[in-house]
């Protein structure tokens, strides 16, 4: 469960949890509790209980998604290498949380929907930059002044993934439970309604409540130490229902290998259970499948990606927008489409059934089929910027006689540190070897002339640094006047590297 929001759920999987800003993990995990005949019961039976947490405001997007997940692992791992420890599936999840928390289960329900058994969010906000007035989309920013309304797109491109209505169509087979006080005054409770009618309307299995006279937490719903806001009858019941139909699912799943009856296997690949669904993605390198369906590379990068599956008996149609690479693929669903033995047809393009489940489209728009094996590195060479922080990085600065390069440095990693407990190393540019090019993402700052690291990877980028000036194809910029620069750029098959850059000494004061 996270802290602010977060939850799982299987025989014996976990049941993960978020939780609020300012809640500690431990607290979190200790309020799925219940007061039975003057004792505390914790926790399901059947279920673990996983309260992860990291450090920051935006603690379950980017990063904090990434630990959410690795906190997963971390559980199966241990709990597979225990001989006394009911094993831990973190392949079948339900996302759970509270404030922030719900929000962290939107975030994950929706970018890991194949992961998902189910959804439960206590007053979860939709996106950061809509939560109350702490970081209203530039509308305090006294840079708006100078700002161009295409640059704010841009900008606004760069978060459109952590809306999660922008992605209530891939919840579209997830029950989902929604509830809030009608008191709050934390979140509103309009911004539960709007998710709710987002949901209602996308055709999603979803249950909405308005408890009355609870504001933004509660221990008590109906009786004294029932469970409240996040472990009360309603909570109970969906989770049982949730496991219950995992249950169901899982045995039709295994039909094949056992005795099952006729109608069992035909229920279990109907069209009935496989009918239409729609794969929301905006940035490919952030978001896992859908049935197995999983967008790898985008016409537009940043922009809205749409699949539409319509599931026949031995036939599926998929209908694209805005996507160029797709992969179908096992995955660890237990209703996933047997892909191999269906026929596809993607865009009127027919195919019959493959093993090589890759599919690309050409500059023409023509699909056919491709290999997997590089599908991994294409991903990895998705933006934005921030991603450059989600593994192990180095900042570099080129070999200046200033301090100018080395204060820049040093502001940039004092303010990974004080808002997500980032630790990293500056480093000079002639410091660079193998192995840090190999193992480590990067920061590189100062002038081409000046960091060579840095002019070596502009290299491959579709810009030239020239006498003083950028050059993009015929334009040319700096020539009169201070330019900076901010670019990604890529080395060994998956490291990524944050160019910032200038014309002169002082440009990367506009970067």
């Amino acid at each position: 469960s996270l802290h602010g929001t977060g939850l799982r759920v299987e025989n014996w999987d976990e049941f993960w949890g978020n939780s609020c800003l300012g809640v500690p993990a431990q607290n979190q995990a200790d309020s799925y509790k219940q007061m039975i005949k003057k004792k505390w019961v914790f926790g399901y039976e059947s279920a673990w209980v996983l309260a992860p947490t990291r450090h920051g405001a935006h603690n379950w997007e980017g990063p904090g998604m990434l630990t959410a997940l690795e906190s997963l692992t971390a559980l199966r791992q241990i709990t597979q290498e225990s001989d006394w420890l009911p094993l831990a599936d973190d392949s079948r999840v339900v996302f759970a949380g509270h404030s922030m928390g719900g929000h962290g289960a939107w975030q994950l329900a929706t970018h890991y929907p194949d992961k998902a058994l189910g959804v439960i969010v206590g007053a979860g906000w939709i996106s950061k930059e809509e939560y109350g007035d702490s970081n209203l989309f530039f509308q305090h920013d006294i840079a708006v002044s100078y700002t161009d309304p295409s640059l704010k797109g841009i900008l606004e491109a760069s978060v459109a993934e952590n809306k999660a209505d922008f992605h209530v169509k891939n919840l579209e087979s997830v029950p989902v439970l929604a509830r809030i006080g009608s008191l709050d005054r934390t979140v509103h409770p309009y911004f539960m309604r709007r998710m709710y009618r987002l949901l209602n309307g996308s055709g999603v299995n979803v249950t909405y409540a308005e408890v009355h006279l609870k504001e933004h937490w509660w221990w008590d719903t109906l009786t004294e130490n029932d469970g409240g806001v996040n472990n009360d009858q309603t909570v109970r019941d969906f989770v049982a229902y949730v496991l219950d139909e995992n249950r169901k699912t899982v045995e039709l799943s295994q039909c094949d290998s056992r005795e099952c009856d006729d109608d069992m296997v035909a229920d279990m690949w109907s069209p009935r259970r496989f009918r239409t669904f729609t794969l929301v993605v905006f940035n490919p390198a952030s978001q896992e499948s859908l049935k197995g369906l999983h967008i790898l590379a985008q016409d537009v990068p940043m922009r809205m990606s749409r699949i539409e599956m319509q599931f026949g008996a031995d036939k599926v149609i998929l209908s694209t927008w805005n996507v160029k690479l797709i992969r179908l693929g096992k995955t660890s669903s237990s209703t996933q489409p047997p892909w191999s033995a269906l026929k596809i047809n993607i865009d009127g393009v027919d195919f019959e059934p493959s093993h090589s489940l890759c599919y690309a489209k050409s500059g023409e728009g023509q699909w056919s089929e491709c290999q997997s094996k590089l599908l991994p590195s294409i991903v990895s060479r998705y933006g934005p910027a921030r991603r450059v922080a989600e593994n192990p990085f180095m900042i570099v600065v080129g070999n200046s006689k200033s301090r100018v390069l080395l204060n820049y440095a040093l502001y940039i990693a004092n303010l990974f540190h004080l808002t997500s407990d980032a630790r990293t190393r500056i480093i000079k540019e002639e410091e660079v070897d193998s192995n840090t090019l190999d193992n480590f993402n990067l920061i590189l700052l100062g002038q081409p002339d000046e960091n060579a690291v840095l002019a070596q990877l502009l290299n491959d980028l579709p810009v030239k640094y020239n006498e003083g000036a950028f050059q993009f194809g015929e334009c040319n910029f700096g020539q009169r006047t201070s330019v900076g620069l901010s670019a990604l750029a890529f080395h060994a098959p998956n490291k990524m590297a944050l160019i910032l850059t200038g014309n002169t000494p002082d440009a990367l004061s506009n970067v």
